[in-house]
């Protein structure tokens, strides 16, 4: 299903975002939950349909999961992000993290992450991914070529929705929208 459903909403010039990756089994205390799952259970049950979406449609967007997984955030998750979504399966397209879910600058720009939503209550030089990254950079901790990285994967997605090349804007609750929204549900015998 995740593979038809990218191919649709990409053919739209929309990049398609896949989430929560990964092993994100509750709502409640989803931002502290440290999970233990072994290889094996990863592989069977919570990678296959994200795999998938990189390697036979090309998904161009994951987003990072809240919880944890075996002590480091989802969202700056290396085995998660540059382990297996990179390196192993290839993902070109760019990762994003839920709002809020960023918790550590030098893991965020270290460990895959390329573009941080954060929380309205907070100027966007205080976001990880802003001031304290430039701080990172200016130490050495962090490389101009991982900054180049991220921002090559944000432009490829740019590119690939035809953002640059003026693209019809889209639409959000219109006439038509309602109209298909109160039609009655055909359903055949």
């Amino acid at each position: 299903m995740a593979v038809g459903y990218i191919k649709g909403v990409q053919a739209q010039d929309v990049a398609a975002c896949v989430e929560p990756f990964a092993a994100n089994n509750q709502g409640w205390a989803r931002n502290t939950i440290d999970v233990e799952v072994d290889e094996h259970a990863l592989r069977e049950i919570y990678f296959p349909a994200f795999e998938a979406a990189v390697k036979e449609e090309g998904v161009l967007t994951f987003m990072g999961a809240y919880n944890r997984l075996r002590g480091q955030h989802a969202s700056h998750n290396d085995y998660f992000l540059n382990q297996v979504l990179t390196k192993e399966w290839g993902l070109r397209g760019l990762v994003v993290s839920e709002w809020d879910a960023t918790h550590d600058a030098r893991e965020a720009a270290l460990n895959g992450l390329d573009l941080e939503m954060g929380p309205e209550r907070r100027a966007y030089d205080d976001f990880f991914l802003a001031r304290q990254f430039r701080e990172l950079l200016d130490a050495g901790v962090a490389t101009e070529a991982q900054l180049d990285e991220k921002v090559r994967r944000i432009l490829r997605v740019m590119f690939e929705t035809r953002a640059f090349d003026g693209r019809s804007p889209g639409s959000i609750n219109t006439k038509a929208h309602q109209d298909v929204a109160r039609a009655p549900v055909v359903r055949s015998s």
